[in-house]
């Protein structure tokens, strides 16, 4: 990835983009294959979203690749969703609200990952009852309250 900062900070993020595949590499052992591409969701003032997709089958069968990345640009350190939009009880109710209506109420202990679009929050989830990740997206302006108040992304 070239989107983010110069040397230091780009090194950072393509060793942490680096280590993932690696380990994805590792599980398959050379007995199967592995699939995989990536999409820059947003690139934004200081932050960068990434998402990778893909397939892999190896001993444990075939499976499929779902793993965001948020990058600080300023620094190549990976973002936590509570950097971006804070860690309180306040803004896990509204996200679980809001999701709750979409079928798939996504909590602080569900979240897998997550990326943002520019316009969205995808939230990437375990759902143990289907036994199968999903996403589920919540705009931008729901969650304003909560996302004016983040130290990363500059405000339009």
């Amino acid at each position: 990835i070239s989107n983010v900062g110069n040397g230091p900070q780009q090194w950072k993020a393509n060793e942490t983009i680096e280590n993932f595949v690696r380990m994805e590499l590792e599980e398959i052992r050379n007995q199967g294959y592995l699939e995989m591409d990536y999409e820059i969701k947003y690139c934004g003032y200081n932050l960068l979203s990434l998402l990778m997709t893909g397939k892999k089958e190896g001993s444990g069968g075939d499976e499929d690749i779902l793993k965001a990345f948020n990058f600080d640009v300023r620094t190549g350190e990976v973002v936590p969703l509570g950097k971006l939009l804070g860690n309180d009880g306040k803004l896990w109710s509204k996200i679980a609200e809001i999701t709750s209506k979409q079928g798939g109420k996504v909590t602080a202990a569900t979240l897998k990952d997550y990326y943002f679009d520019g316009m969205n929050f995808v939230f990437i989830q375990n759902n143990e009852e289907k036994q199968r990740l999903e996403v589920i997206t919540v705009p931008k302006n729901e969650l304003m309250e909560f996302f004016k108040k983040n130290k990363i992304e500059k405000q339009n």
